[in-house]
């Protein structure tokens, strides 16, 4: 190979490499002026907002003022003048039972009664005219009196009256059955207001108390909603279920659609908080037992612990490290690590 010809190869591969070399550079830089290696993800900006914490139970309607009525015998039921939603008051004689009954003893004390009686008002006319003495009149007076009481105990265990005013709301018996002292027959009970019958687990009963406003539903008038005030919250948990029970009291509808034994949705608030940061539970990290979060800095992503606080399971309030303002990474985290290039896609 003759001298001009070698230098002219090594010409043309020092041109190639300078070439190259360029081509290298600029491919660089395009790359990173183009993003193709950066991360798309989306972002939010961190704003303070107010945060509550609802949570939904389920209850059961009582009247406001409500009671059962209990048979004290196990007798036949001979007369029971009333129907579920007749109106009834205190005292009335809503049901009787079998007053010759082997446990009654009605009878017997209706004629130790009737005879005390005869004999309290002959000792009486003759105190009056002098012929006894008022010692022997006390005597008989007392009799009477005894008689008296034991004839009205048995008489109120055959003749069964209303404990309270209102309507009666269920009727478990007809003519005929033997009364179960077990069992009500009947319940009576004042529809112009209701209580709501609220089980309340103990993680929730916290944050609960009385004078406290709930709003209640029905499912079969949704639209229609009622404010009720918590009135009593039981001091200790069922042996069973564990929970508390609460009670609400509301007025009842003007048309009283709403009956006792009925199931409702009471939608309570737990918790609330003003002007906080909240972030999405999804993008709240988990590493070494400590929670982060990815914000975007300077076109990367940068990783902050956090720590968090009230949380509906949807969002989560953030209590420390992050600030107003700052641009969290809500789609896309997964995808990046501390320093990666990230682009925000909308």
């Amino acid at each position: 190979m003759n001298a001009k010809k070698y230098y002219l190869m090594a010409a043309l591969a020092v041109c190639v490499i300078a070439l190259t070399g360029c081509g290298k550079d600029k491919a660089e830089e395009v790359k990173q002026s183009t993003g193709i290696d950066t991360v798309a993800v989306q972002t939010s900006t961190i704003t303070k907002a107010n945060f509550t914490i609802t949570k939904l139970f389920t209850a059961t309607l009582e009247g406001a003022e409500q009671a059962n009525v209990v048979a004290k015998l196990a007798e036949r039921i001979t007369t029971l003048p009333v129907t579920v939603g007749i109106a009834v008051k205190k005292g009335q004689v809503v049901a009787t039972l079998d007053k010759a009954g082997a446990s009654t003893q009605y009878f017997q004390a209706e004629a130790a009664f009737q005879n005390a009686a005869k004999d309290y008002e002959r000792m009486r006319a003759l105190l009056k005219e002098g012929a006894i003495a008022q010692q022997m009149f006390d005597g008989v007076q007392t009799q009477y009196n005894i008689a008296k009481a034991n004839f009205e105990a048995v008489k109120s265990m055959v003749e069964i009256t209303a404990p309270i005013t209102g309507i009666v709301s269920s009727l478990s018996a007809k003519v005929g059955d033997n009364a179960n002292p077990m069992m009500p027959i009947m319940v009576i009970a004042q529809v112009s207001s209701l209580k709501a019958i609220i089980n309340v687990g103990e993680a929730d009963i916290a944050h609960l108390s009385t004078g406290q406003k709930v709003m209640l539903y029905s499912d079969i008038k949704p639209e229609e909603q009622f404010l009720a005030t918590i009135s009593e919250i039981s001091r200790s948990a069922d042996i069973q279920s564990r929970s508390f029970e609460v009670k609400a009291v509301f007025p009842n509808t003007a048309s009283k659609w709403l009956h006792p034994g009925m199931f409702c949705k009471v939608k309570a608030t737990l918790q609330s908080k003003d002007n906080i940061m909240l972030v999405p539970v999804a993008v709240i990290n988990m590493k070494d037992d400590k929670q982060f979060v990815y914000v975007v800095n300077n076109g990367k992503a940068e990783e902050r612990t956090v720590t968090t606080g009230l949380t509906n399971g949807e969002q989560t309030e953030i209590v420390s490290g992050l600030q107003e303002g700052d641009v969290i990474i809500t789609v896309g985290s997964a995808n990046v690590q501390p320093g990666s290039p990230v682009r925000v896609q909308k």
